[in-house]
């Protein structure tokens, strides 16, 4: 199931993507002024080289898609996983978060795709500290798969 989510391509991508902390160190450092906040400007040489949400959705391949999280704090009253995991408390730490994830024990392969949804994008893409709240706007929206799987992670990540 998480093979087919807005997720599946770079999951299943990340096990051929190397990762080369020198590289990525040095081109910090050639860092120049961007010319908006969504973006990083890399020079190297007489080059310059921009970073912004297109190229990371060409790396990731995360869709750049609608921004907009449902409107109604309705939305999270009524979130399944809120409900299942968390009794109805949506001010959820990560690292209870990170608890209810590891003693995961559902048979509702929906529930499990929800959670699993949450946890890799909070931890994985968005890399939040333990001591911060998951972001109740994702725990609405993952209710909706469908919406969940349009909403641009891409740019949401590289905010």
């Amino acid at each position: 199931m998480v093979e087919k989510s807005c997720f599946g391509d770079l999951i299943y991508k990340l096990p051929r993507i190397h990762i080369s902390g020198h590289i990525i160190h040095n081109l910090l450092l050639r860092e120049g002024a961007a010319s908006n906040s969504d973006s990083m400007t890399v020079v190297i040489g007489d080059n310059v080289n921009i970073f912004d949400a297109e190229q990371f959705y060409k790396i990731t391949g995360l869709k750049i898609g609608s921004t907009s999280f449902p409107e109604s704090k309705q939305d999270i009253n009524t979130s399944s996983i809120v409900k299942e995991f968390f009794g109805g408390n949506y001010m959820i730490k990560r690292t209870e978060l990170d608890e209810a994830y590891k003693g995961l024990n559902t048979t509702d392969d929906k529930l499990f795709l929800r959670l699993t949804l949450v946890y890799f994008l909070e931890l994985g893409l968005m890399g939040k500290d333990e001591k911060t709240n998951v972001d109740t706007n994702i725990l609405a929206l993952v209710d909706n798969l469908k919406k969940f799987n349009k909403f641009s992670w891409a740019h949401m990540c590289t905010r």
